[in-house]
C-alpha cells in the first residue's frame, strides 16, 4: 500500500467517526472499511513469512489505531514475537478460521483503549487471518518435507540441508563440529523375530532416548533405516563421545515395551570431528567407519575415528 493511500484512507476513517448515521453514510463506511480489508491483506499475502506479515501487519494498522506494542504466539510452531515494548493496557485475541486456531495477538499501551478503538482492531484483524493462514500452513508444509514420519525426529533431507549450514558456521568461527552416527544393535534380527511393527516401536524409543539425553543446541537426524545422526556444533570430538556415551547407556538401561513384549535394546555409536578441510562428506564417512569398527569390536559400543 502506497503512503498517499494510506492517508487518504486515514482521513476517510477520520471522517466516518464524525459524520451521521444515515443508511447512505452507513454504506460508505461499509465500503470504507470492505476497501481498507481487502488492500491490507493484499499487502500481506505479498509474503509467506509469519514474522514478515506480523511486522506489515503493525504498520499498516498504526494509521488506524495507536498502540506500543504487539505480541504474537503460535505454541504449535513455536513461534512467538513481540514488537515494541508491553504496557499496561492490554486487548488479546485468539485468531481462528472455521474453528483452525492460527495463535494469539496482544496489542498493548499506557492507557486504556476505547471501545471505539477496540471494534477498530476487530475489524483489522480480519485482514490479518486469511494471509496469517496461508503462512502458517506453507510453514508447516515446510517442517513435514524435513521430518521423518515415523519417529517425529527431523530426515535425511532436512540433514542434508543442516550440515552444509553448520559447516559454514563452524569455518566463519573457527568453532569445532562433531557428529554421532547411531545405530540399533541387531535390528534385522528383531524385525525378522517380532516383526516390522516391534521394529517401528524400537526406533521411536531410540528417538525419544536419543531426544532426551542431547542438549538443546545439539540436532537430531534419521539418516535411513535404524541409523540416526546428532550433529554437536561448538563440540570436539571427546564431548561428543561423551555424550554418544550417555545416550548408549541410556538406551540399554531402557526396557522398550512394544505391544507387550520386553526388547532389549543397545546401539553401537561412531564419533568424529570435523578436520580442517574437510566437507559433509568427509564428516559422516569418519563417523560411519568409527561406527563399524564399534560394531566389529562386539556392538553397544562407542567409538572415535582415529
Amino acid at each position: 500500500m502506497s503512503s498517499n493511500t494510506r492517508t487518504s484512507l486515514k482521513q476517510s476513517s477520520e471522517r466516518f467517526n464524525h459524520i451521521s448515521s444515515s443508511p447512505e453514510d452507513k454504506l460508505d463506511k461499509r465500503l470504507f472499511e470492505s476497501d481498507r480489508l481487502v488492500q491490507i491483506s493484499s499487502l500481506l499475502h505479498t509474503t509467506l513469512d509469519v514474522t514478515q506479515i506480523i511486522e506489515l501487519f503493525a504498520q499498516e494498522i498504526k494509521t488506524y489505531v495507536r498502540f506500543d506494542s504487539i505480541s504474537y504466539e503460535f505454541d504449535k510452531q513455536n513461534i512467538k514475537m513481540k514488537l515494541g515494548r508491553n504496557n499496561q493496557y492490554k486487548r488479546s485475541y485468539q485468531l481462528n478460521i472455521d474453528e483452525q486456531i492460527l495463535g494469539d495477538i496482544t496489542f498493548s499501551r499506557r492507557i486504556d483503549f476505547e471501545k471505539r478503538e477496540t471494534k477498530e482492531i476487530e475489524s483489522l484483524l480480519k485482514g490479518l487471518v486469511y494471509p496469517l493462514r496461508n503462512a502458517l500452513m506453507y510453514q508447516q508444509a515446510l517442517h513435514d518435507v524435513h521430518k521423518d514420519p515415523l519417529t517425529g525426529v527431523k530426515n535425511r533431507g532436512a540433514f542434508n540441508e543442516t550440515i552444509k549450514r553448520e559447516i559454514e558456521i563452524a569455518r566463519r568461527h573457527g568453532s569445532s563440529l562433531s557428529m554421532i552416527v547411531l545405530d540399533i544393535d541387531y535390528f534385522k534380527k528383531i524385525n525378522d523375530t517380532f516383526g516390522h511393527s516391534v521394529g517401528d516401536c524400537i526406533l521411536k524409543k531410540l528417538a525419544i532416548c536419543t531426544s532426551q539425553s542431547i542438549r538443546g543446541t545439539d540436532l537430531l537426524f534419521r539418516y535411513g533405516g535404524e541409523e540416526f545422526v546428532v550433529l554437536l556444533p561448538n563440540t570436539d570430538d571427546k564431548g561428543a563421545y561423551r555424550l554418544a556415551q550417555r545416550i548408549r547407556r541410556k538406551i540399554e538401561k531402557s526396557d522398550c515395551d512394544c505391544d507387550g513384549r520386553i526388547i532389549k535394546l543397545t546401539v553401537s555409536a561412531g564419533v568424529a570431528c570435523l578436520g580442517e578441510k574437510e566437507n559433509a562428506h568427509d564428516l559422516f564417512v569418519k563417523a560411519d567407519t568409527a561406527l563399524y569398527a564399534a560394531k566389529a569390536d562386539g556392538r553397544n559400543i562407542v567409538n572415535i575415528y582415529n
